[in-house]
């Protein structure tokens, strides 16, 4: 309870009469981050940050009104049917693979094949690749868009493929537009198994953390490492259009059980999520690095290098935490012991990394009028956006509080 209570005083100390959540909206932050971080390991020394940041970012992501990834997870409490509840227990998460399963992996679009062989043949140039994905609309600003964002704060601003391939090189450069042809593919998935919006958003910030906890862990190469992030869950996308019906089985299992959907995707559908993933990276060849850690996200302990997956592991968890997007896993993953000792953080470097994320994501993703194929947005570094008032207060959900008096709310959570 202590938590919670410190969690709804930082935000009612760190808001403004005028621009702070309002108090039924803090509430119901708290309501949904309890939930999220129902499995969490309470003993973990990263937690009480990742639940804080979360309130504060759910709080402010629902004084917008209309946030993706919130609005998803607001439907997945209500399909929570009360007496289907199961005891607080810590659940099983991630992939133990006996053997390699045979994953039915879709053909890539045209463009892709093209890019590919452009890197094959050794032709890389920034004209090459214009000529490429000419046809594509919105593909060369979102390039841009995920170039910036892979290299923020380490250069001025790029503004053009030119620039982009002189900071990055070409093969860097063909390959996130790859990334951005591939999840662009898969986007005409079911809604009622994903909402591409939402789903484009935990991915994004999952780059975005991944890269800001390579640069805290003082790792080279960050773009990398915010490609790797950015694709984690591409699983996902390929499970949810080559295998729809058991998709729907392991998301209606993973509600109605209350667990994690990586522990019921090898029951419905053959493999999980991360392996899909990987594989499809894999015949698609792309960089061994970041096939290897979409691969193992969920079990970085069992990779070659168990630092660099754990970067992975690490983001996704805090994207979920924090309540970036929604790629079908309602809850807080577990972080393993093995990726969190490799990593060598501190608590206080957890809050700043994922302060550092916000800073750099919620100009980006604070309206529903940013969208990806969005020309490239000067990005504002010296403090947090201030929050647009809401249109029309919340309603809370039942047994919501409807205030915050000294920060006590009715809900429990140590």
């Amino acid at each position: 309870m202590e938590l919670v209570h410190s969690a709804a005083q930082d935000i009612v100390e760190e808001s403004t009469p005028k621009t702070g959540p309002a108090k039924e909206v803090v509430a119901l932050a708290i309501q949904a981050t309890q939930e999220v971080f129902r499995y969490a390991d309470k003993t973990h020394p990263g937690v009480a940050v990742l639940f804080k940041l979360g309130v504060r970012r759910r709080a402010r992501a629902m004084s917008f009104g209309s946030d993706p990834g919130v609005a998803r997870e607001r439907l997945f409490l209500k399909q929570l049917a009360p007496g289907t509840r199961r005891p607080e227990e810590p659940m099983g998460c991630g992939p133990y693979r006996i053997q390699a399963p045979v994953v039915d992996l879709p053909s890539t679009p045209n463009i892709y094949d093209r890019l590919a062989e452009a890197v094959q043949v050794g032709r890389k140039s920034p004209q090459g690749l214009k000529d490429i994905i000419a046809d594509h609309e919105g593909l060369e600003s979102n390039l841009l868009l995920a170039a910036n964002l892979g290299l923020y704060g380490e250069v001025g601003r790029i503004d053009n493929l030119e620039r982009a391939a002189a900071l990055i090189g070409g093969d860097m450069l063909y390959s996130l537009a790859a990334c951005l042809v591939v999840m662009e593919d898969f986007r005409d998935v079911p809604e009622d198994l994903t909402e591409a919006r939402a789903f484009f958003q935990h991915g994004l910030a999952a780059g975005v953390l991944a890269r800001t906890i390579a640069s805290t862990t003082e790792f080279g190469d960050y773009l990398r490492f915010f490609l790797a992030g950015f694709l984690h869950d591409l699983g996902r996308l390929i499970v949810f259009k080559n295998r729809p019906g058991g998709a729907a089985r392991a998301l209606a299992k993973a509600r109605e059980k209350q667990v994690f959907l990586s522990s019921v995707e090898p029951e419905e559908i053959g493999y999980d999520h991360a392996t899909a993933g990987g594989a499809f990276l894999r015949r698609w060849n792309f960089q061994r690095p970041i096939r290897i850690a979409v691969l193992n996200h969920h079990v970085p302990e069992i990779a070659a290098s168990v630092r660099e997956s754990a970067v992975i592991h690490l983001a996704d968890a805090m994207s979920r935490a924090m309540g970036y997007g929604f790629s079908g896993e309602f809850f807080v993953p577990p972080i393993r012991e093995a990726a969190w000792e490799s990593l060598d953080l501190s608590p206080k470097d957890l809050k700043e990394i994922g302060l550092r994320a916000m800073e750099i994501l919620d100009p980006l993703l604070g309206t529903e009028e940013v969208e990806m194929s969005a020309s490239v947005p000067e990005v504002k570094t010296s403090a947090d956006p201030e929050p647009k008032p809401s249109q029309s207060e919340p309603v809370p959900q039942e047994g919501a509080s409807a205030e915050v008096e000294d920060a006590e709310v009715p809900f429990e959570f140590f």
